[in-house]
């Protein structure tokens, strides 16, 4: 069997409306630069948005179903438990409605969602390597600066199709995004979701985009994508592309890949989410037990801390949920995969995405619940109708 595009499901105008809405809500909370002027009213207008596309369902309720119930009580009960059950912050700081609503939408929704922010990203990523090229060769104009909600960033210089940090000794394509590694680690979490497909020319560009980001997490979502999928022919395919990038750009692929891969006094160089300082901090958080460690300090108590600063690692996660929020949030991610896809494309999605967690914390947002239960939809989809046009690595 062949396969080379995501399924075209039938459903409605009016569901096709919202799946649109929805995947513009999910690739503008991942933060284009053109948001950082004023953030936080950014996401008030897409929090909105959410209350006003339930409104509108609620006045049309004769033509919308709630879905995924148990899903949707282990998200909501998430929620609550990281505002309410924290030793040090008790707070009613969100409620995630563009989450919960797109949770609750049929499984079809559900996938032509997912199919929209995959349409979203590879325009985004193609217009962005189109402008990085023209900018390398000396022909795109720069046509202003912008300031990253991250003080810790530098100026950004934005051209047509692309921003890059100033001050940086190499640069990393990071697209319309405040750094490489969220080109990376968004470009591994959706082609994980379709395998690696290479015949839908989306998944090239998207492919390109994560190669060139140079993010270690990309380069690593590949190895394990190869390795578990069991498909030499794909296998040998991104091989030949991995060492393209190799030839042309060997050195910085040294730098930026294969010397975070080496161990050095003791440690892995490749680890450079943490600091010795919040390492510190965290020890002693973990070895004061009782209720902060198993309940956590509560949502937003990390951002709190200065020691935190350039921190982005799994710890965050412990320290603000506790061990009780990281079962609740295990307890979503397993019961989506069982009650989805429950076969090794769904369980090593689900594996990718839970690994992701080690460098970047953010299993509860929500573009990243839109890439996984979209993920899953699309690997359900892809099993249940062998005669879809789609290509898995195995096949």
């Amino acid at each position: 069997m062949q396969v080379n595009t995501i399924p075209e499901l039938a459903t409605s105008s009016s569901n096709k409306a919202l799946s649109f809405i929805l995947a513009l809500c999910a690739i503008s909370l991942l933060y284009p630069y053109f948001v950082w002027y004023d953030v936080r009213l950014f996401e008030k207008i897409t929090y909105a948005v959410g209350i006003l596309t339930i409104l509108i369902i609620i006045f049309n309720r004769n033509n919308y179903i709630i879905h995924n119930i148990p899903l949707i009580i282990l998200f909501f009960a998430f929620a609550i438990f990281s505002m309410l059950a924290g030793t040090e912050i008790k707070k009613i700081t969100y409620v995630p409605i563009l989450a919960l609503l797109f949770i609750s939408l049929k499984p079809e929704d559900q996938h032509t969602t997912f199919n929209y922010f995959i349409d979203f990203l590879s325009v985004i990523f193609f217009i962005g390597i189109i402008s990085y090229i023209l900018q390398k060769v000396g022909l795109n104009i720069q046509i202003g600066e912008a300031h990253a909600p991250n003080e810790m960033k530098g100026v950004y210089k934005v051209f047509f199709g692309h921003a890059e940090e100033t001050g940086l000794p190499i640069y990393r394509f990071s697209s319309i995004f405040d750094e490489a590694g969220v080109v990376g680690t968004v470009s591994g979490l959706t082609l994980t979701s379709v395998n690696f497909s290479l015949k839908d020319k989306r998944f090239l560009i998207i492919l390109l985009a994560g190669l060139i980001s140079f993010s270690l997490a990309f380069y690593l979502f590949l190895i394990i994508n190869m390795l578990l999928s069991l498909n030499l022919k794909k296998a040998v395919s991104v091989i030949i592309v991995v060492a393209a990038i190799y030839v042309l750009a060997n050195d910085k692929v040294y730098y930026l890949i294969g010397n975070r891969l080496t161990f050095k006094e003791g440690r892995w160089t490749g680890d450079n989410r943490s600091n010795n300082t919040f390492d510190t901090y965290y020890n002693n958080f973990l070895s004061s037990g009782g209720s902060d460690v198993i309940l956590g300090k509560g949502s937003g108590f990390v951002n709190s801390l200065k020691v935190s600063d350039e921190v982005s690692s799994y710890k965050l996660f412990v320290v603000d949920f506790g061990i009780g929020g990281i079962i609740l949030i295990l307890l979503f991610y397993t019961i989506s995969t069982y009650s989805i896809a429950n076969n090794r494309f769904g369980w090593l999605l689900c594996f990718v995405f839970l690994a992701s967690a080690f460098q970047r914390p953010d299993l509860i947002s929500y573009p990243v619940i839109v890439m996984f239960i979209g993920g899953l939809r699309q690997v359900q989809f892809a099993e249940e109708d062998k005669q879809n046009d789609y290509e898995f690595l195995s096949q």
